[in-house]
């Protein structure tokens, strides 16, 4: 009788062990985070090998990692990539990524907004066109430059 009742316990241990394993497996992010965690930390504490142009190069490979995972970017993301553009001196680049974030993040679009009407001064907030027009030249020139490279 004690054989059996072991024989159910490890039937059952085990069992619930594959239940443990396949549950924790089986998670995944809701968001693509990349390389974001080791960019701000290097920016903070390593700057010298976070530039801000160093740091447009990983965000947007990261970017088309997701893509073509079909995965999200992580909230901030964009918004940090447009900072990074305006560091740079490329305005359009800048508000493409600042768009793209109050796009994916309508939560965001009071602080977006704000920071596109005091960096730059006249340009559009709700034009939908113009932000689609914007990703994609920037994405064609960043892949022109990733094919020159």
């Amino acid at each position: 009788m004690g054989n059996g009742i072991n024989k159910l316990m490890i039937k059952s241990i085990m069992i619930g062990l594959c239940i443990l394993l396949s549950s924790c497996a089986s998670q995944s992010s809701l968001y693509h985070w990349g390389n974001y965690e080791s960019l701000l930390y290097d920016m903070y504490v390593k700057p010298d090998k976070a530039t801000p142009v160093k740091q447009i190069e990983i965000i947007t490979k990261d970017i088309r990692f997701a893509q073509k995972q079909q995965k999200k970017m992580a909230p901030g993301i964009y918004a940090h990539l447009g900072m990074l553009y305006a560091q740079v001196g490329d305005e359009q680049g800048a508000v493409a990524a600042l768009k793209m974030e109050k796009t994916l993040y309508p939560e965001s679009q009071v602080m977006i907004d704000g920071l596109i009407s005091r960096a730059f001064p006249g340009v559009p907030l709700d034009s939908d066109d113009q932000l689609t027009d914007a990703t994609e030249a920037k994405n064609e020139n960043n892949e022109a430059n990733q094919d020159a490279n």
